[in-house]
């Protein structure tokens, strides 16, 4: 699944994340990871992340998020809304 256009999703709020997904020209996926609990678990939020873009067929596309101690299934929920409403199904 090719990813069109930008998106963002989420809020700054505690225990969430600002999620923006936008297509990669580059090719490949590509993820960067900022905020509070960016420095303790970036590579678990990482990993959800890459599931889900994995399960739903992503193959190129720019990840930014900056976490607030997001929990994995919101992380996981967010990454999916981003995706969906990127193919206009939001």
């Amino acid at each position: 699944m090719k990813i069109e256009k930008e998106v963002t999703v989420g809020t700054e709020e505690r225990e969430d994340l600002l999620l923006t997904l936008k297509p990669n020209p580059e090719g490949g996926i590509k993820i960067e990871i900022t905020g509070k609990g960016a420095w303790q678990f970036k590579d678990e939020i990482r990993s959800a992340v890459e599931s889900v873009l994995k399960e739903m067929g992503v193959e190129d596309a720019i990840v930014e998020i900056k976490d607030n101690w997001a929990f994995d299934y919101t992380i996981r929920a967010r990454t999916r809304a981003a995706v969906l409403a990127a193919m206009g199904e939001v």
